[in-house]
């Protein structure tokens, strides 16, 4: 790839990430529903990570409370997926022109959301599988971003969500918007720990309330506190995460169809008109 195609690749990467950040701004509605129907799913990961972690070996030995633990995870991760893709719809409504009506986004086409459902759990499938190995776990949840845009509309069949997928997936953008939101996590871990030390802070000069508990438990060497500041962190970046990547998927097919073009000469012949 040329240093040329490189650079065009970065900044309409970084031009979603704007983009994205004033989807979240101008809909604060669906973003707060997003962060709503996500939440139990990050809390519950993280409460489930942190008892395998604490058991260790003995794991084995709990293995019917960890697996009913990993049920109701699993119907919370359903949850999110349907606030995935309303938060979407609203984004692509609002990037189209129109108005993100409760009445328009919330009514999902069947065969759009069970392309989305199974292209959503064969990716989960695939980064659990493949969690152990290095850079590839991290490509597919930027993919699972994406899958919330291609997979909708795109005909019938086992293979259709795929090749949809394939359609909107440029590396570059991809690498970018990763490296982007990577960098962003520990920021974001970083601030929700000083704002929960300082809300420790704060409190301790209460009178008559004893923190010596909270700063126990709201402490970096607590396994359970670190694993629920980054379910808050992921939680925190996942609005902007998926704007982001919903607006790169619309990147990549108006340059595919030529509706980029299109575009382009209605601004010119307006321009022209004034």
């Amino acid at each position: 790839m040329s240093a040329h195609a490189l650079g065009g690749s970065a900044s309409s990467a970084l031009d979603a990430m704007g983009r994205g950040a004033e989807l979240v701004r101008r809909l604060p509605g669906w973003t707060a529903l997003l962060v709503l129907t996500a939440m139990p799913v990050r809390l519950l990961t993280a409460l489930l990570v942190w008892q395998v972690w604490q058991l260790g070996a003995e794991a084995g030995h709990h293995a019917d409370a960890l697996t009913s633990l990993a049920l109701v995870t699993l119907c919370a991760w359903v949850v999110s997926l349907l606030g995935r893709h309303w938060f979407m719809r609203a984004c692509r409504s609002e990037l189209d022109g129109g108005r993100a009506t409760a009445r328009a986004v919330l009514r999902v086409p069947p065969g759009d959301l069970v392309a989305y459902l199974y292209l959503a759990l064969l990716l989960e499938m695939l980064f659990w599988a493949l969690l152990p190995s290095v850079g590839i776990p991290w490509m597919l949840v930027a993919f699972s971003a994406l899958a919330i845009s291609a997979a909708p509309g795109h005909g019938t069949g086992v293979l259709a969500p795929l090749r949809a997928l394939g359609e909107v997936a440029r590396p570059m953008p991809i690498l970018v918007l990763g490296l982007g939101f990577t960098l962003a996590l520990p920021l974001a871990f970083a601030n929700l720990h000083l704002a929960a030390q300082a809300g420790l802070w704060l409190a301790g000069g209460v009178a008559g309330f004893d923190l010596t508990r909270w700063h126990a438990l709201l402490d970096l060497g607590q396994p359970l506190y670190v694993f629920q500041m980054v379910a808050a962190a992921t939680l925190l970046l996942e609005p902007f995460w998926i704007a982001a990547m919903t607006v790169a998927a619309l990147q990549t097919r108006a340059r595919r169809n030529g509706e980029d073009l299109r575009q382009w000469f209605g601004e010119l012949a307006t321009q022209e008109r004034v």
